[in-house]
């Protein structure tokens, strides 16, 4: 695949055969969240160093959101999934880099269609290197 990094010398193209048949699950700190559609290959990419971590193996279920919560240099580091059907969050994941194993936690809870509905979901994200 080939990628258009943007820096303060220009711009450049580059092939990272790494990307390959991967889709683009989220960007950030610097560092890609990679995912095969059809295997259980995920794993993180820094397009700059080229720096990879693999990340468990994780079984081809859809997603809707992934983050990190810090660079995966930080031992805090989180990667977080979630799966959300229609207005429900059905279920979500998470690893450390270096665990051998995802924790996957399925549920049945609502998302508020407006800010202030008790008994519902709102917003999920990273703040401060939590969730």
């Amino acid at each position: 695949m080939a990628c258009l990094l943007q820096g303060e010398h220009g711009q450049s193209q580059t092939h990272i055969p790494e990307m390959q048949d991967m889709q683009i699950a989220t960007c950030s700190h610097g560092w890609l969240v990679l995912v095969h559609n059809n295997r259980d290959d995920c794993f993180l990419l820094n397009p700059i160093s080229m720096q990879k971590i693999q990340l468990p193996p994780r079984k081809p279920i859809p997603f809707n959101c992934c983050f990190l919560t810090l660079p995966p240099d930080d031992p805090n580091c989180i990667i977080v999934f979630f799966g959300i059907i229609g207005n429900h969050l059905h279920y979500f994941m998470f690893c450390k880099p270096g665990d051998i194993a995802w924790t996957k936690h399925d549920l049945e809870l609502p998302i508020a269609e407006d800010v202030g509905v008790a008994d519902t979901l709102e917003c999920v994200g990273p703040c401060n290197g939590e969730v």
